[in-house]
Parts: structure tokens; sequence; C-alpha cells
């Protein structure tokens, strides 16, 4: 520390405050040497309490949080494009729950007779319904904000940061009709997107997934784990079957030459290839059809 400068030098005050510079000729206080001063930033945070940009108490924290969506039931739900809340904004386990709903509702595709125009003076343009044929299965058209939206992208976008226009078609709404059917240029190709991973085609593979529930990943598993318990248990019980019959007869299991390319290959195996011959359902999972150890 610089000689002659006190720890209050470095500190800006604030305009208003009453504290006096003390001049040469006032004696200052001799602080005693065995106690600690407060920073002096302390001091300002007990008289004037916690700073505006200082995390607020935890009992106050609910009211900056984004006031959630609750899903009430399917005549609840706002068809507007325009007017319906993001399917973020609702609680995660309600969401499949509304997209389920807005699925059997339908697109918004309303006929009008006249669609609002946009534009300067003598070029504005309208929106037009064949737009809909081009694309029926994901454009929609709001009559509250007159602009147009996706479907797809509603119900399965993950996009929430509204940067580069990424909330135009789920948020704001597309109005500039005049980069409609504009070549390489079409606004409606462009949200598509050339590339197969473009986020309107992943909402879009993800809804048909979401639709497709019986091809589901667990789905898929749980029947394929099914039919290889069931198999497992005919393999067995057939075994158990030629074990009862060779035993109660007294005859021998196994045989001189067992090999696949063998005639006789002992009396077990063979009394499986004749069960075998009369259901095929025994023959698709015994002997050289079985898998791995199971053989």
């Amino acid at each position: 520390m610089l000689k002659g400068k006190k720890i209050d030098a470095f500190f800006k005050r604030k305009r208003g405050d009453s504290v006096d510079e003390p001049t040469a000729t006032e004696a200052m206080p001799i602080q005693p040497t065995n106690c600690v001063q407060p920073p002096l930033l302390l001091l300002e945070f007990e008289q004037h309490g916690p700073h505006p940009s200082m995390p607020q108490q935890q009992g106050q924290s609910h009211q900056t949080q984004t006031n959630e969506v609750l899903f009430q039931g399917i005549e609840f739900l706002q068809r507007d494009p325009a007017l319906r809340p993001q399917i973020w904004q609702y609680p995660p386990n309600q969401r499949d729950d509304v997209r389920r709903a807005y699925l059997k509702l339908g697109i918004m595709q309303p006929r009008l007779q006249n669609y609002k125009a946009y534009g300067p003076e003598g070029r504005k343009r309208r929106f037009k319904y064949d737009w809909f044929k081009d694309f029926p299965s994901w454009l929609e058209y709001s009559e509250d904000s007159h602009r147009a939206y996706c479907f797809y992208c509603f119900l399965f976008g993950k996009n929430k940061n509204k940067k580069g226009g990424s909330d135009v078609f789920t948020v704001r709404g597309f109005v500039n009709w005049k980069k409609v059917h504009d070549g390489k240029k079409c606004a409606f190709l462009n949200h598509i997107g050339s590339e197969p991973c473009s986020e309107h085609n992943n909402a879009t593979k993800a809804c048909h997934d979401f639709l497709n529930q019986q091809g589901h990943l667990e789905n898929v598993v749980a029947v394929g784990n099914q039919r290889d318990i069931e198999r497992n248990q005919l393999r067995v019980k057939v075994s158990i079957a030629a074990v009862k019959w060779l035993t109660t007869q007294s005859c021998a299991f196994r045989g001189h030459d067992e090999t696949p390319d063998s005639k006789n290959r002992g009396n077990f195996i063979e009394l499986l290839k004749l069960l075998a011959e009369f259901n095929p359902e025994i023959a698709e999972v015994i002997l050289e059809n079985a898998p791995y150890s199971s053989k």
C-alpha cells in the first residue's frame, strides 16, 4: 500500500453520501490496534441490504421461474397456432398427453374467403389455400395473427433459444409471402431443409415414431425377449420329454457317433429328430437350429 493512502480512498463514494472528508486540521480518531474493521462492502451490505445483482432468497425463487401451463383436457386446448402455449411450457410429465391431444385434434388449416394481405402498398401479398396441398402434413395458418406455422416443429421441436429465426414457424409465425414458391429460395422448402437431420425433419421423424408406439425400442426389445423365452421353454420341454421316455424304457442315451453326418446319432438325438418331423415349431429350436451352447 502507498504511504499516506487510506483504505477507503480506493472506493468511490456514492452520490448523495453525507460523509464529509476530514480536513487536515481535524484530528483523526485512533483505532485500537487489536480491532479489525469490517470491509466497506460488508458495511454497505448490512446497511442497505443485498445488492440487486445478488441472488434472491430461496422463498422468492418461485417468483422468477417461468409459469407452467397445466394440461386440463383436450377440450381446453387452444387450437389457433398463434394463441396456443408452446409444448415446453407444459410440465414434462404432461407433454406427451398434450401431443396426443393435438394429434387427435388435427392440423389447423382454415379455408377463408380472404386472407389478410401484407407488404407495401401496391405489392401486398396474401396466403394461398393451395399451399396446404403442397405441404399438407405440417403447414398451419393462424386466423388470429394471419401467419403460417409448422405443426411438427410445434409438437417436437427442441430449439427454445429463439435465435437465428429458429422460432419463426413455432412462436412468431411466418408472414413473408413473397418468398413462397421462389425457386430454391422458397421459405417453406428452406424450413424443411435439404439435410435429413434438419430440425424440421427430426421433428417429423419424432412425430412418426411417437405415433408408431408398437415400433418403439422398448416394445421391440420386450417382444424379442418374450419370443426368446418361449423358444427356450419349448426346447427344454422337448428335451425333458425325451429324457423321461428313454428313462422309462431303460434305453441308452448316447450313440456311437453323434456327429451331424452320422446315420444313427443315438437314441436321444434321434428321438428329438422324430418329434421335430411332426412339429415345425420344435424343428426351429432344437439341435442345429438352437443358438450357441443350446445345441
